[in-house]
C-alpha cells in the first residue's frame, strides 16, 4: 500500500514535468517533489527506555502499529450512540469547516450530543483539549511505552480530533512531543524533521505555521521545498504514531469517520523508571492517563528546553531573544527573562541555569504557557427523547 501510493504520486508528478516543464510537485500536495525518507515502522510498543533512547532523544518519528487496539476505549469509542448517551452534556468547542488554515474565528460552542448527530452532515470537526475535568479522561490510556516512567506527570495536553473524515490540517509544528493513537478512519502524514524548521518559509499570523499551503505548493515561489526532505506516515484504526517536538506536519485525514486522541506531553531529560516493574516482561500492555497534568516549573523548563533545537546543553542569548519575541514577549519582557535565565551573563542559557528554577509565578513567565479551554457541560442533561431532540 505504502509503495504504491508512493510510485502514484512520483508518477503523476514526473508526468507533469514531462508535460508542463514545472518543478517537481509543483501545485501539487506537500511531499509530491520527492520520495519521502524511510520512516521507523514496529510491531510492538518498545519499552520506556528504548522509546525514550531510539525516538524521543533523537528526535525521531514512529509508527506503532496497532497499539491503540488494546485500550478500552478502542471499540467504545467508535459507537456514536456510546459517546452520545455517556459524554453528550459536553459543551464542546467545534470547529466550522476541514481545513485547518480556512477555520481561525470559525469555532463555537456544540453539546456534543448535537454534534455527533450533525458531523456527518455538516463541515465539522472537534480538535480540542479533553481537560483534566472532562469525564472522557477516564477511558484514555498510555501505550505500553508510556506506562512507567514518569510520563503521567508530564502531560500538557489531551487533545481530542473527531470528524467524518477528509479533514486537513495546515503546516506547522507543537511545541512538545505528541503521542498520536488513532481510534478509526485512517490517516497520511507529511512530516519535515525538525532541524530543517528553520528553512521553511513563515507564517505572518503564527510563529508554528508556516506559510506553505501544504494542499498545493507553489515551487516558483518557495524553490526552497523542491529539496526538503520529509517522512511519510500512513497510519490505520489502531496504530499510534510519535512526532517529535517542533517537527513541521501536514496532516489529512481519510474520507471516512475520523477519530484519535493526541497526547502532548514534554519530555524530561532523563526518565525516572522508579515505578516500572525490574522485569521488562511485566509491564502492562496500557495505563490510565488520569487527571493530571505537568506543573508550571516543568513546563516551562520543558518549553525552554524545546529552544534548544539539537537538545544541546546551551542557547544564545540572541536566538532566546528572537524566539520569546516570536511567541509574543515585548523586548522588556524578553530582557528580564533573559538576566534571569543567563545568571552566570556568559550570552548562554545553559541546561543548568534552566534547571535551577525554581519560581516562575512573575508576570513574565506566561510567554511559556498555553492558554486552556474551560469544560462545560450541560445542567439537567435529560436523555428523554424530546429533549435529545433539543439539544
Amino acid at each position: 500500500m505504502k509503495i504504491e501510493f508512493v510510485t502514484l504520486v512520483w508518477f503523476v508528478s514526473l508526468s507533469c514535468i514531462v508535460e508542463c516543464g514545472d518543478p517537481m510537485g509543483h501545485l501539487q500536495p506537500l511531499g509530491s517533489h520527492m520520495p519521502p525518507i524511510k520512516i521507523d515502522v514496529i510491531d510492538s510498543p518498545p519499552s520506556p527506555q528504548e522509546f525514550f533512547d531510539k525516538y524521543i532523544k533523537v528526535n525521531k518519528p514512529v509508527v506503532i502499529k496497532g497499539a491503540a487496539k488494546v485500550f478500552s476505549n478502542y471499540k467504545t469509542w467508535r459507537d456514536d450512540d456510546y459517546l452520545s448517551e455517556k459524554y453528550g452534556k459536553w459543551i464542546a468547542p467545534t470547529e466550522l469547516g476541514k481545513f485547518e488554515a480556512q477555520i481561525y474565528g470559525k469555532i463555537f460552542e456544540m453539546k456534543f450530543a448535537r454534534f455527533i448527530r450533525s458531523y456527518k452532515k455538516r463541515e465539522l470537526c472537534i480538535i480540542r483539549d479533553i481537560l483534566p475535568e472532562n469525564p472522557m479522561r477516564d477511558e484514555l490510556s498510555f501505550i505500553k511505552s508510556m506506562s512507567c516512567g514518569g510520563y503521567q506527570e508530564r502531560i500538557l495536553k489531551v487533545i481530542f480530533l473527531f470528524s467524518s473524515g477528509s479533514a486537513q490540517s495546515a503546516l506547522h509544528w507543537d511545541l512538545q512531543e505528541n503521542m498520536h493513537c488513532l481510534l478509526d478512519g485512517t490517516k497520511n502524514w507529511t512530516i519535515i524533521h525538525r532541524k530543517d524548521r528553520h528553512i521553511l518559509p513563515k507564517s505572518d499570523h503564527s510563529s508554528v505555521y508556516s506559510g506553505i499551503d501544504p494542499r498545493s505548493v507553489d515551487m516558483y515561489k518557495y524553490p526552497v521545498m523542491q529539496d526538503m526532505p520529509w517522512y511519510q506516515a500512513l497510519i490505520e484504526a489502531g496504530d499510534c504514531l510519535f512526532v517529535p517536538n517542533s517537527a513541521p506536519h501536514y496532516v489529512k485525514s481519510g474520507d471516512s469517520r475520523n477519530m484519535a486522541f493526541s497526547i502532548w506531553f514534554d519530555a524530561p531529560r532523563s526518565l525516572n523508571l522508579t515505578d516500572c516493574p525490574e522485569n521488562e516482561a511485566d509491564l502492562p500492555e496500557m495505563a490510565p492517563i488520569g487527571h493530571s497534568v505537568i506543573s508550571t516549573l516543568e513546563s516551562v523548563k520543558a518549553f525552554l528546553y524545546t529552544m534548544i533545537d539539537d537538545r544541546s546543553d546551551r542557547l544564545s542569548v540572541f536566538k532566546f531573544n528572537k524566539m520569546v519575541q516570536a511567541f509574543g514577549a515585548d523586548e522588556m519582557t524578553s530582557s528580564e527573562l533573559r538576566d534571569v535565565l543567563d545568571s552566570d551573563k556568559d550570552g548562554f542559557i545553559t541546561a543548568e541555569e534552566i534547571e535551577a528554577l525554581t519560581d516562575v509565578t512573575d508576570e513574565m513567565w506566561p510567554v511559556f504557557l498555553f492558554d486552556t479551554d474551560e469544560y462545560k457541560e450541560v445542567e439537567n442533561f435529560s436523555k428523554s427523547k424530546q429533549e435529545k431532540e433539543e439539544l
